[in-house]
């Protein structure tokens, strides 16, 4: 069985700590001491063992290889509702699920990996699916709950029948190896709200275009900006010419309002200050003719 660099380092690192640590244990007397360096040097192995975990080799040369051929047949003769997508990590798997139809998840694209642990094909892969889906096999998680992954596994199966029995369990769930109680519990007592709740849930997680609405990015960050922005316009031209107007015509016509609305008052005003004047005159008139009488 193959051994990464990152396994070798960290033997030799697990190796280096105890024998550290047993002769400072045996020289210095001060437990306390003694104590605090232990915890602190836990901490390091720890980050340590973080930061070389990307180095280790999960699988051998032999599984890789057999994965290699795996993907090549499928991909020779593709399953149905399956598409494969490949990776440069051989350690996972990444495919489509297509949402078969007269079931509640047609019409959804679900994203499904596989993650292939050291011992494979001895070991059997582990599926997750990563969108979102309502099924009583699927944990809230992704995990995914089927005998063919777990007790059933046998090393002459291959990816070919693990992706067909993934795919049936969207046809056919099994609620007697439920991951999701919810799901199960809907699933045997009522199956229409079961139905209701599996179909909302991949309209919103696995069609395209139908996220939801804080999902959704602005039209000029979305792939298909310039297309929606088109779309806009046009709507908003339509609506305008139905009941409300476009939004230039709309803002002409508010700045002619008030506008209009400011020479109404004007005038009025105008028309207030001439009627003050002319009353004006007419009382000095009066007061002359007074005068001279």
């Amino acid at each position: 069985m193959a051994v990464g660099c990152g396994n070798i380092v960290t033997l030799l690192l697990l190796h280096f700590f105890f024998f550290f640590f047993f002769l400072l244990y045996r020289c210095v007397r001060n437990r306390f001491f003694f104590y605090c360096c232990f915890v602190v040097a836990c901490v390091c192995v720890s980050v340590c063992l973080s930061v070389l975990e990307p180095f280790q080799m999960s699988i051998g040369a032999s599984a890789m290889r057999l994965i290699m051929r795996q993907i090549q047949d499928i991909e020779a003769n593709p399953t149905d509702g399956v598409q494969i997508h490949r990776s440069d990590n051989l350690s996972e798997l990444l495919f489509d699920l297509t949402g078969p139809e007269g079931t509640p998840f047609s019409g959804g694209i679900f994203h499904v990996v596989l993650y292939f642990e050291e011992g494979y094909p001895e070991i059997p892969p582990r599926g997750v699916f990563r969108t979102k889906i309502f099924h009583p096999n699927v944990a809230e998680k992704g995990d995914i709950c089927v005998n063919v992954l777990k007790q059933d596994w046998k090393p002459s199966l291959g990816l070919r029948h693990v992706l067909t029995v993934i795919r049936c369990l969207l046809i056919e769930p099994n609620a007697e190896s439920a991951l999701n109680e919810e799901t199960a519990r809907l699933l045997l007592e009522d199956y229409d709200a079961y139905r209701r709740k599996a179909e909302m849930m991949t309209k919103i997680h696995a069609m395209k275009g139908t996220r939801a609405p804080h999902d959704v990015p602005p039209p000029f960050l979305s792939d298909d900006g310039r297309e929606n922005g088109q779309l806009l316009s046009r709507g908003t031209a339509n609506v305008g010419s139905a009941s409300l107007p476009a939004s230039e015509g709309f803002v002409s016509s508010q700045l002619r309002n008030a506008s209009e609305s400011a020479l109404n008052k004007r005038s009025a005003v105008g028309g207030t200050s001439t009627n003050v004047v002319a009353s004006k005159k007419a009382v000095e008139k009066k007061r002359a003719a007074l005068k001279r009488i």
